[in-house]
């Protein structure tokens, strides 16, 4: 009788800390679910680590970039956040580009690019990459070397403007694509109310 007395305590024990546990592991999941839902488009692309989940193709980093693009200009980001979403931009840019924009440059200028947005009531409504299909690859003097075509719909003031942009991108020594340089393409129109 000691025996199964014993028994049945022990498996009551054993039950309570399964029990114990599968509550704690749910609480903490549904934690973690509730800080995502809570979290704006602007912590969502300064949380998400680029070492770790570089984007693949040259369009995903065209892609990834015009996420930051759409934080800066169609969110109210603070300075803080402004040199955050800086420093993953800056993650996109191959060695060459990022030279020639350091942190407090790049910083200044896209904070007067935000000022002026804001004063021209200008936001990006959509914006699109060109499909895989259209990806342009090239290779010179050795170096992987692709073409990848955006658009930016946007609204200005009572009125809307698409724009067109090529964006260049290098493979470097990781095999990670950068951005080289982007540049306008002449196709742009403007649509007034």
């Amino acid at each position: 009788m000691k025996k199964t007395v014993g028994w049945i305590i022990a498996a009551v024990l054993v039950v309570a800390i399964v029990c114990g546990a599968f509550f704690g592991l749910s609480k903490n999941k549904n934690d973690d679910v509730e800080k995502s839902v809570n979290l704006t488009k602007i912590d969502e692309v300064i949380n998400k680590d680029l070492q770790k989940q570089y984007p693949k193709t040259p369009r995903e980093v065209v892609k990834h970039y015009n996420k930051i693009l759409e934080c800066y200009y169609n969110e109210n980001p603070t300075k803080s956040q402004v040199k955050k979403l800086c420093k993953k931009s800056l993650e996109l840019f191959d060695d060459d580009l990022k030279k020639k924009n350091p942190l407090d440059t790049y910083y200044s200028s896209i904070r007067s690019d935000i000022k002026k947005y804001k004063d021209e009531s200008r936001t990006i409504k959509q914006s699109t990459v060109c499909s895989s299909n259209d990806v342009m690859y090239k290779e010179d003097k050795g170096e992987e070397i692709a073409y990848v075509d955006a658009s930016y719909f946007m609204k200005e003031g009572k009125g809307f403007a698409k724009t067109f942009q090529t964006y260049v991108l290098r493979k470097d020594k990781n095999n990670q694509w950068k951005i080289l340089v982007w540049y306008k393409i002449d196709k742009s129109s403007t649509i007034q109310e």
